[in-house]
């Protein structure tokens, strides 16, 4: 099966990130999946964003835990990007009822590592039940913990463990959690037969995350299952390509780089 592109935050790079623009714009763009970020506001609503203080977005110096959703709300998103316009985040029942119907994946990266927001995990997949959308949903976080917990209810199959540290035998590690994908960082794809391993594991490879063309190539060699990307457009160009070719046009852009015998 074809190497999968899923839009970084929606397509984040020409939207504003974690936006229902962006998460339109992936589709217009042609992803095959989208990945976005879950927090939940003080008052328990579960809202799509990414930092766990808002004020890189839009420069209040506040933890987004802190807030009611009716502050949260009012925020625009991109106040970074004046050009933009106003955006809002948006919750994440709406980007449910977004794909609902499509041929897309989602992917829920829950952000509950620095705070952990307990029982969110519970309150993401009845959401995702409820909304009717479970066979469309994966789930990924660096608390590895609520992954296992996720596993231990029997969505271990659609869960993934984010790491980006250089892990001994991932595939051991993450398959005896019960998950079904290891996302690691790009830089992990030098480990020496990362995928193959995984892959006779029964472990998927959605790596993250990946944006210039020397990398992607890199990453549909070694036929990882999804690359995330801030650029799908491009990289959606390069998929096609390699699969037109055989990877001979990928081939050739690790030998001129130099990077060839960095791959595994």
């Amino acid at each position: 099966m074809a190497t999968e592109i899923w839009a970084h935050r929606g397509s984040g790079k020409s939207q504003v990130e974690n936006t229902m623009a962006a998460f339109e714009q992936a589709v217009a763009d042609g992803a095959e999946g989208i990945e976005l970020d879950v927090q939940r506001s003080r008052d328990g609503k579960l809202v799509v964003f990414h930092d766990e203080n808002l004020k890189r977005l839009t420069g209040k110096d506040s933890y987004l835990a802190t807030l009611d959703w009716d502050d949260l709300k009012r925020l625009n998103v991109a106040a970074n990007r004046p050009e933009a316009g106003v955006h809002h985040m948006p919750l994440l029942r709406e980007v449910l009822s977004f794909i609902k119907g499509k041929d897309l994946k989602l992917n829920i990266e829950l952000k509950n590592s620095n705070v952990f927001y307990p029982g969110m995990d519970d309150e993401v997949l009845a959401l995702v039940e409820k909304m009717g959308v479970l066979e469309q949903v994966h789930f990924s976080s660096f608390n590895h913990m609520s992954m296992s917990y996720l596993a231990s209810k029997g969505y271990g199959k659609q869960s993934g463990m984010l790491y980006s540290e250089v892990l001994c035998d991932p595939w051991v590690y993450v398959g005896g959690c019960g998950m079904g994908a290891i996302h690691p960082m790009f830089n992990n794809l030098q480990v020496p037969d990362l995928v193959k391993n995984c892959h006779e594991a029964g472990l998927k490879v959605n790596v993250w995350t990946i944006d210039e063309e020397v990398f992607i190539q890199g990453a549909l060699l070694l036929e990882v299952d999804a690359i995330i990307t801030n650029v799908p457009v491009k990289a959606i160009e390069l998929r096609n390509q390699y699969i037109k070719d055989g990877g001979l046009s990928a081939l050739q852009c690790l030998k001129e780089s130099g990077l060839l015998d960095l791959i595994g």
